[in-house]
């Protein structure tokens, strides 16, 4: 093998690679681990996937308040006490 056929391959294989974490992040971007660890890290254009919940979305259990979100995946909680 030589210098030159190394060459292309580690250029074929970073192509390959960074398809391939482009997808996993067009995948995974419902998550909301990705989004808040990964995606809305991005400088400039993070504060696309930031997503606030309205205060009509607040559900009230007993002495709960528990918010959640039916956009894209499940839900997004957080209990607090009054």
């Amino acid at each position: 093998m030589t210098f030159t056929s190394m060459g292309r391959l580690g250029m074929t294989l970073a192509a390959f690679g960074g398809v391939a974490g482009f997808a996993a992040l067009f995948f995974a971007e419902g998550m909301p681990r990705v989004r808040r660890d990964i995606l809305q890290k991005i400088p400039g254009f993070g504060s696309y996937w930031i997503r606030e919940i309205p205060p009509s979305d607040n559900v009230r259990l007993g002495n709960l308040y528990y918010s959640f979100s039916w956009g894209g995946v499940g839900y997004r909680g957080s209990l607090t006490t009054l």
